[in-house]
């Protein structure tokens, strides 16, 4: 977890200043990440899930990303100018 928020405060636009994180000297969480930071760095925001089984209680956890190209796509579609 050390590793993963030390990148994520390379692609992110600020920190938190109501979130600290003890073990890094009380910095403010990593918040708002930036598109074109995520592909200059190549770092991909994690998401902490879990998974509800049909029944009910939990019957999966894990970390996940999603692809790089919807950073790409994202980032293609806030370089183009808007028609208005």
């Amino acid at each position: 977890m050390m590793e993963r928020n030390e990148a994520l405060y390379r692609i992110t636009v600020g920190e938190n200043p109501d979130f600290k994180i003890a073990a890094f000297a009380s910095r403010g969480t990593p918040t708002g990440i930036d598109v074109f930071k995520v592909l200059e760095e190549g770092v991909l925001p994690v998401r902490d899930i879990g998974m509800a089984g049909k029944g009910g209680g939990q019957i999966g956890a894990g970390i996940v990303s999603a692809p790089v190209e919807c950073f790409r796509e994202a980032a293609e579609r806030l370089s183009v100018p808007s028609f208005r």
